[in-house]
């Protein structure tokens, strides 16, 4: 006689609510698809409802389609799903707007031909000039690339260069492209940055930018952060003083919080490290500027330089997204 074994009792499984892994990973590659195709689409919308003739719609579509490439070729485009992000590829140059009679007494300042809110540059500024810097950033700070912005005449773009850098220069006034004295001209970008945004099509290593935040207006920041963006750190200084169209004139915590805000992030120990290298070099009076022969003295740099890093990568923070709503659903899936 067969023996019968007790059944087992059946569990039943309570269902999960939720989505699987599987399936977030599906939405979220979907959301990166439409992110992409945003960035590439127009913004044309046109109430089709309001139009009866086909070709009528096909003749407004032509004259939108042929507007909008004229307005891509007169003003970059940034991507606006991704403000934080690196902007891609090299932004078209709006060079300053020339003008014929010079209403404003300029004194000391070059700029002539440019609008009021160019120029501000001298022919040689001492207190912006610091090899001791430049050699600090090559030598500890392992900067092989720069990007001069606000270079004026070029002096410290012609550094970079001879020193084996690979450099760029960005300016707005045209004067100060006339008068610069960078040896290869093709490294040298004329933009007004109150005109629209610029970028590089390379990445570099580090920004150098003294005595130009405070020329530039806030409502224009964005403009030029986006040079920003295209470097790993930046080294700036800022006016305390008045001068030039300085228009912008605050203190340290003001910038910093400024810029933090735009997805930087501020190094206090690398800011008091430069400054006192620039300090130090005031001190050597056995070293002189070839030009002039005057002793060096970057008061720009040892009073009110400030070095952020830039740690803004589309791919990381889609990453952390990424890893951040998988560790959700995982927990609510429980």
């Amino acid at each position: 006689m067969a023996t019968e074994y007790p059944k087992k009792p059946q569990v039943r499984r309570e269902r999960r609510i939720g989505f699987s892994l599987f399936q977030v990973a599906v939405f979220i590659f979907l959301a990166l698809m439409f992110e992409r195709s945003i960035n590439h689409q127009s913004n044309l919308k046109l109430d089709l409802d309001s139009y009866y003739d086909t070709e009528t719609i096909k003749a407004l579509l032509a004259s939108s389609q042929l507007q909008m490439q004229q307005q891509q070729q007169q003003v970059p485009q940034v991507s606006v799903t991704n403000i934080l992000g690196v902007p891609e590829g090299k932004a078209q140059a709006m060079p300053s707007v020339r003008i014929m009679e010079e209403s404003v007494e300029r004194k000391i300042y070059g700029g002539k031909g440019d609008k009021p809110h160019l120029g501000g540059f001298t022919d040689i500024d001492m207190q912006g000039i610091s090899p001791s810097v430049w050699k600090h950033a090559v030598s500890n700070w392992t900067v092989q690339s720069v990007i001069d912005v606000g270079c004026g005449r070029g002096i410290s773009t012609s550094w970079f260069v001879t020193h084996g850098l690979r450099t760029e220069c960005v300016e707005g006034s045209h004067d100060a492209i006339e008068q610069n004295m960078v040896p290869d001209k093709s490294i040298l970008t004329e933009h007004d940055f109150s005109r629209g945004p610029w970028w590089p099509e390379q990445t570099f290593d580090m920004v150098w930018s003294v005595e130009f935040l405070e020329h530039v207006n806030l409502q224009f920041h964005f403009n030029y952060v986006n040079v920003f963006r295209k470097a790993a750190m930046l080294l700036v200084t800022h006016s305390k003083n008045g001068g030039w169209h300085h228009v912008e004139v605050h203190d340290d915590d003001w910038w910093i919080r400024k810029y933090e805000s735009y997805g930087f992030r501020f190094d206090s120990k690398l800011t008091q490290e430069i400054r006192q290298v620039a300090f130090e070099e005031k001190t050597r009076k056995d070293e002189r500027f070839p030009a002039t022969g005057k002793n060096y003295y970057a008061q720009h740099v040892h009073k009110t330089a400030l070095v952020f890093v830039n740690p803004v990568r589309r791919v990381v923070l889609w990453i952390l997204l990424v890893v951040l709503i998988l560790i959700c659903m995982k927990l609510l899936c429980r």
